[in-house]
């Protein structure tokens, strides 16, 4: 075989490694454009899905507070014009009974009829013939320790107050506020901690004024 032929194989097998690289370029930036391409697609599919899928509404702090107000626009009102206050209630709730003596208070419920266990439902309205404070610190100290949870001073319907809450051991926590009315007179009113309604209740609290 003459040298030329050697010449002319060894160029054809150059121009075919040639080839063979430059379409092994090709294949692989075909590759890596198709890999992208997949990419883009399926992030663009989950986006996609995410912004369809039905919005599940998490509770909100303001939701879960209890500080949604109740409309009291139709609820009627309790007066006791004996201890000079009033306070309005539900409509389609039972007036309460006459107070009743009860350990040397007296006492009667606002609450929405039928069973009633007489602690942690509807309100307790129970008259003590005792200045406030000392209501107050006997109310304390017969807590068994451990009990209170709080107890502090507040304002309402223009007085100052106290409240406490602790712990029944009945399943619920019972507030209690304490109000001065009469000279020497003080009324509990007692709800269950996180009884809403009642809260409502004893919000509309004021004092009646004689003329």
């Amino acid at each position: 075989m003459s040298k030329s032929s050697y010449l002319t194989g060894d160029s054809t097998i150059g121009t075919l490694i040639l080839q063979i690289k430059h379409m092994s370029k090709k294949f692989y930036l075909l590759f890596t454009l198709t890999i992208a391409l997949a990419a883009s697609a399926f992030a663009l599919w989950c986006v996609n899905k995410k912004a369809m899928a039905p919005v599940v509404s998490e509770p909100t702090a303001t939701q879960n507070s209890g500080n949604e107000s109740i409309d009291t626009s139709d609820w009627k009102t309790y007066r006791n014009e004996e201890y000079g206050f009033e306070l309005k209630m539900p409509n389609n709730w039972p007036d309460p009974k006459l107070f009743e003596e009860v350990g040397g208070n007296m006492r009667t419920y606002v609450y929405s009829g039928g069973h009633f266990e007489g602690c942690c439902q509807g309100v307790r309205l129970e008259v003590i013939q005792k200045p406030l404070e000392s209501v107050y610190q006997q109310r304390l100290d017969n807590l068994t320790q451990g009990d209170l949870i709080s107890s502090h001073e507040k304002k309402m319907a223009g007085m100052s107050i106290r409240e406490i809450i602790y712990d029944t051991h009945y399943g619920k926590n019972e507030r209690i506020r304490f109000v001065p009315i009469k000279k020497n007179y003080t009324l509990e009113l007692g709800v269950a901690a996180d009884d809403k309604l009642a809260d409502q209740i004893v919000a509309t609290f004021s004092f009646l004024k004689f003329e």
